[in-house]
């Protein structure tokens, strides 16, 4: 079971709500996903990715039509490794700019324990924090520049869990502080 809510007031048929949490029921809990669109740094910083990534590329082609007095590089095998290093180049940083993963929270009940995911585009997860809910401190609210924001604290650090509008916030974190208490005793 699927629940999704969306947050953007009414938006026009082509455009994408700007945030909408997804809680995915399953047998051992459930899973919270913050489904953003793209902010103006992550595009700027995808487009110099992109741009970085097509000047490596033509460079390494510039340097087989360029005459061999310009470039200064005789033999044919300085030519082939640089043009090889600038492929590569472009090579990794178009797929650096592909693979940026989505950031998941496991509530998993049975095993009384929270889980922080970083599912990549292929679908494979990556765990990066596991914590048992004797560890959590109670789910608050801060408010951010874009809205309001749900976290979990363990001693100093604070854990993201989803971001969006104060009734959303406010209802996941009523949810997450009864299975958390409910669970601790």
């Amino acid at each position: 079971m699927t629940i999704t809510l969306e947050t953007a007031p009414a938006p026009a048929a082509e455009d994408p709500p700007l945030t909408s949490v997804a809680v995915d029921e399953t047998y051992w809990g459930y899973v919270i996903r913050t489904d953003r669109r793209p902010r103006s740094a992550r595009v700027l910083r995808r487009a110099a990715l992109q741009l970085i990534a097509l000047g490596a590329a033509l460079a390494g082609v510039a340097l087989w039509l360029m005459p061999e007095e310009r470039i200064g590089v005789d033999p044919v095998v300085a030519r082939i490794v640089a043009a090889a290093v600038l492929s590569f180049c472009a090579l990794g940083l178009t797929r650096r700019e592909k693979t940026e993963p989505a950031i998941e929270l496991q509530v998993n009940l049975r095993l009384a324990e929270v889980r922080r995911i970083a599912r990549h585009p292929g679908g494979e997860g990556e765990l990066l924090a596991r914590l048992s809910f004797a560890e959590c401190g109670r789910p608050s609210v801060e408010t951010t520049v874009d809205g309001t924001r749900l976290v979990l604290r363990r001693g100093g650090t604070a854990l993201p869990v989803a971001e969006g509008p104060s009734p959303l916030i406010d209802t996941l974190r009523d949810r997450l502080g009864r299975d958390l208490a409910r669970i601790r005793r």
